[in-house]
């Protein structure tokens, strides 16, 4: 989906409608109450995914069409990398917060 539309509208379009998008979600979120209902949350959480979607892929061709050939490879092992370190991290620093 994320390859059609850059085509279509180009890949920095596509990636500012994504993370739009992750924003929008996000702060629906944040205005959510104890008890809702699981259609609405479960809702959110697909427009979430979706929208990451949308930023991953033409981000990731972006990072990798902007290195010559003959490092290719290593950039695309260096966004893996930085890509699970700062899940890594994330996921720390949200566990301390909320401890």
């Amino acid at each position: 989906l994320s390859n059609r539309l850059a085509a279509r509208i180009g890949r920095r379009s596509t990636i500012v409608l994504g993370f739009a998008a992750t924003s929008l979600a996000a702060l629906a979120f944040a205005f959510l109450k104890a008890g809702v209902g699981y259609a609405l949350f479960g809702s959110l959480l697909g427009v979430l995914a979706l929208s990451l979607g949308l930023v991953s892929a033409p981000a990731t061709a972006g990072l990798l069409a902007a290195l010559p050939k003959d490092k290719a490879a290593a950039g695309s092992a260096m966004n893996s990398v930085v890509r699970t370190a700062a899940g890594a991290v994330g996921i720390a620093v949200l566990g301390s917060v909320l401890s």
